[in-house]
């Protein structure tokens, strides 16, 4: 039988039982899966996004059946907020960070170590919350809007850790509930509604284990509505509030800058002075609170040293390192790292001067800058399901199931990249995007990028 024809569910029943078997697998993972026992996580993290191909594969769901789906993806984030993150041990970090917020410390001013050890808190620190920090020897990389829900959910559960972790979440359930208001608003169509609504990473990361992506992408796109990214005859760019949302966004997550280029283009230049401006002087109002004559150097640091020390489940930087040991002996990282951003400033440069559309700009630059990383988390990948909403590829899905097999670097507590599944990862995925670049009707030529050069289309 044709596999297309298998991947169909053609009646409510049996929407139902996989609907149930995708609820089951994201609970279980959830509420009792742990990074530490990689075959368990497996299993269930194979059901829940077998099941979500499947759903989102089906033919056409009418109009109710969709809005009964995405109401189980929000009813699936809410309960996600009740459980304690399992997959990441960065909630110990919002803890500490909020801690220091509420004692007046600015969480970029000292290392957590050199707290610990002077006793800055007066004993406020719990010895036990400190030992599960991981990064003990790093200022915080966390930007103004994460420092903020620190503070304000270690004000409402100073004492419970579990308790501020909800509080995090409930306001991470609250984004998630924005961002499908706004891709709705969007039209984005009902099965790219079903893509964003149902995907096991989405829930599992971000109402799961408590990363910002979700407040990053909530801003994100609500800026893009607001400044009619999306072209709607009914609507005019509010650069004002769009400047807002931009800004929010960034100070989430950075990431977001890297499409500020594309954003600048699609405005005009008229629109785009008084957007830049605008969003300066919101970035400048939120990072005020922290700065003091340390805060840029201290910050930047903790960036770079992040993006220069960490390796994890990367793709082409491991073949450069490669190339590097076999030519010199050694891995030169700087010269790694030059080439790297020598290759994503040229692809950036290439998107930009296409004349491409901002969603399919924006989703092959995020595809380049997560390939040439060093350290790819499995919730780096968000960002690429988003914008899979507004694009005719879908290798950002496909990536957003094979990025779980990084998870098996922690099997029984010992960090060891698994090389083997590093390579079917990555093989499967690169093997689907060629597909899917050069040899669809969405394909992507180089000479129909160039066409688009000269011609300015």
């Amino acid at each position: 039988m044709h596999l297309k024809k298998l991947m169909r569910i053609n009646s409510s029943s049996k929407a139902d039982a996989v609907l149930a078997l995708w609820i089951l697998g994201l609970l279980v993972l959830n509420f009792f899966a742990d990074r530490t026992s990689f075959g368990l996580l497996s299993l269930w993290s194979f059901l829940a996004f077998a099941t979500y191909f499947l759903l989102t594969g089906a033919v056409e769901w009418t109009e109710k059946r969709v809005n009964q789906l995405i109401l189980a993806g929000l009813l699936m984030r809410l309960l996600s907020v009740f459980a304690f993150p399992r997959l990441s041990d960065d909630i110990y970090r919002f803890f500490w960070d909020g801690s220091l917020s509420l004692n007046g410390i600015s969480p970029f001013a000292f290392l957590p170590r050199y707290i610990f050890d002077s006793g800055m808190l007066s004993g406020a620190t719990d010895p036990t919350l400190f030992e599960n920090l991981n990064s003990k020897d790093y200022y915080s990389v966390y930007p103004p809007v994460c420092q903020f829900v620190f503070a304000a959910a270690y004000v409402l559960s100073p004492k419970s850790i579990y308790g501020f972790a909800v509080l995090l979440k409930a306001f991470l359930f609250c984004c998630e509930c924005g961002t499908l208001y706004y891709l709705k608003r969007m039209n984005v169509g009902p099965k790219n509604l079903l893509i964003y609504a149902l995907n096991p990473l989405l829930v599992l990361e971000m109402c799961g284990n408590a990363h910002f992506e979700a407040a990053m992408l909530f801003f994100f796109v609500a800026a893009l509505y607001h400044l009619n990214v999306h072209n709607s005859k009914e609507q005019k760019p509010q650069i004002l509030l769009g400047a807002l949302l931009i800004a929010l966004s960034v100070a989430s997550k950075l990431l977001t800058l890297i499409f500020l280029p594309f954003l600048l283009r699609h405005l005009g230049w008229k629109k785009s002075v008084g957007l830049v401006l605008l969003m300066t002087l919101f970035s400048t109002l939120l990072f005020a609170p922290f700065y003091d004559d340390h805060f840029i150097a201290h910050f930047m640091s903790s960036v770079s040293l992040y993006f220069q020390n960490f390796e994890f489940n990367a793709s082409f930087y491991y073949m450069f390192k490669w190339v590097g040991n076999a030519i010199y002996g050694y891995t030169p990282a700087q010269l790694i790292a030059a080439f790297s951003n020598l290759l994503f400033l040229g692809g950036g440069a290439l998107l930009f001067f296409s004349k491409r559309d901002f969603f399919s700009a924006a989703f092959l630059l995020a595809t380049i800058y997560l390939l040439l990383q060093r350290a790819v988390h499995p919730w780096y990948i968000c960002t690429l399901v988003l914008l899979s909403t507004f694009v005719p590829w879908r290798y950002g899905i496909l990536w957003s199931g094979l990025v779980m097999l990084s998870y098996s670097h922690y099997h029984q507590n010992i960090y060891h990249e698994n090389s083997v599944l590093l390579f079917v990862e990555y093989v499967v995925l690169f093997g689907f995007m060629f597909r899917e670049l050069f040899f669809t009707d969405n394909r992507l030529t180089v000479h129909a990028l160039f066409d688009r050069i000269r011609n300015r289309q």
